[in-house]
């Protein structure tokens, strides 16, 4: 499976959401990927991952509400997924939600693979952006205004 792009875009309380800036952020990421990518808001941010349907995509979420997006693969994808009770068939999307959900922060370590993750809180006022410990695609932080 191809790698998909993966953006979140955090509002502060007083610049509120603006759809029209999320939509040129998803465009950003189709055209970085040459597929298309779609928008799901949570809570206080944008989620988008390219090579996603354009409408009802939702990010996948954990049982406590928060949101995952996921790009890259496992290579331990068997091993994590007997350990978890899971089939390998699940994708390493919801694999890495699962382990997030057991080994919380430490997921990443559990992994072997090329990912970088962004994880939303469930009220979608902090993010989580992590990657893979030795080889993974880039990720880019800013910080603008407030």
């Amino acid at each position: 499976m191809e790698p998909h792009v993966i953006a979140a875009h955090l509002a502060c309380p007083a610049e509120g959401l603006p759809r029209a800036q999320a939509e040129r952020i998803a465009a950003s990421l189709g055209l970085a990927s040459g597929k298309p990518a779609a928008l799901d808001r949570h809570g206080q941010c944008w989620l988008a991952a390219s090579g996603r349907p354009a409408r009802g995509w939702q990010a996948p979420r954990t049982s406590d509400g928060r949101r995952v997006l996921f790009t890259g693969h496992l290579e331990n994808r068997q091993e994590v997924a007997a350990r978890l009770g899971l089939s390998p068939s699940a994708g390493d999307e919801r694999l890495y939600c699962a382990g997030l959900e057991t080994w919380g922060d430490r997921v990443d370590l559990e992994l072997i693979g090329q990912f970088a993750t962004i994880v939303a809180t469930q009220d979608g006022r902090s993010l989580r952006l992590c990657r893979s410990p030795l080889i993974a695609p880039p990720i880019h932080y800013a910080r603008f205004g407030g």
